[in-house]
C-alpha cells in the first residue's frame, strides 16, 4: 500500500496539529526530512521522496520542547518559514469578511439567495470569545446556512448561548 509521503512525492504534505505527532512519529518524520527517503513497509530498498512539508500547530511548539513533548531537532527542521496566524478572538475585525465569504459558499451548496448576516447578529458574534477558532466559525455558518429560511441571518437565529450573551434584552 502506498503510504503518504510516497503518494505526496513531488507534491505537497500538510500535517495538520503535527503537535499531536507521537514520540515515534516524530523519529520517523524526523528521518524522512534529513535523508529524503523512506522506507514501506515490508521492503528492504529506501525510496527518495522528494515533497514539500507544511505543518499547523494549535500549540507552541517551543513550549512543548521545554516540556520534552516535541523533539527540538524536528522543530528547527520544520520551522524554515514560519507563519504566525493569530486566534480569530485576537482578530475578531476579520469575522465579517469571513462570515460573508463563508456564506457565500454555502449558497450554492444549498442552492440558497444571498445570505447575509443583520447587524445585530454580527455585533454578538463579535462578543463571543471563539474557543474552537475558525473552525468553530464555518461550523456556525454552515449550520445558520443550513437552518436559514430567511436572507438575513438575525440574533435570534444564532445558538442560544450566544443569544445570553447579548447586552441587550431578549
Amino acid at each position: 500500500k502506498t503510504g503518504l509521503l510516497e503518494a505526496a512525492d513531488h507534491g505537497t504534505v500538510l500535517f495538520d496539529e503535527i503537535n499531536e505527532l507521537s514520540p515515534h512519529c516524530q523519529t520517523l518524520l524526523l528521518h524522512f526530512l534529513q535523508n529524503k527517503n523512506i522506507t514501506p513497509i515490508g521492503s528492504l530498498i529506501a525510496k527518495e521522496i522528494h515533497t514539500r512539508i507544511i505543518c499547523t500547530s494549535g500549540q507552541d511548539l517551543q513550549e512543548m520542547i521545554k516540556a520534552g513533548t516535541f523533539r527540538s531537532d524536528l522543530y528547527y527542521r520544520l520551522n524554515v518559514i514560519n507563519i504566525n496566524i493569530p486566534p480569530l478572538r485576537e482578530r475578531i475585525e476579520d469575522l465579517p469578511v469571513l462570515c460573508s465569504s463563508m456564506l457565500s459558499q454555502k449558497e450554492g451548496l444549498y442552492h440558497q439567495s444571498r445570505l447575509h448576516m443583520s447587524q445585530e447578529a454580527m455585533d454578538l458574534l463579535n462578543l463571543h470569545n471563539w474557543p474552537g477558532n475558525v473552525r468553530e466559525l464555518r461550523a456556525l455558518v454552515q449550520s445558520l446556512a443550513t437552518m436559514s429560511e430567511e436572507e438575513t441571518i438575525t440574533m435570534q437565529d444564532l445558538p442560544q448561548y450566544m443569544q445570553a450573551q447579548s447586552p441587550l434584552p431578549q
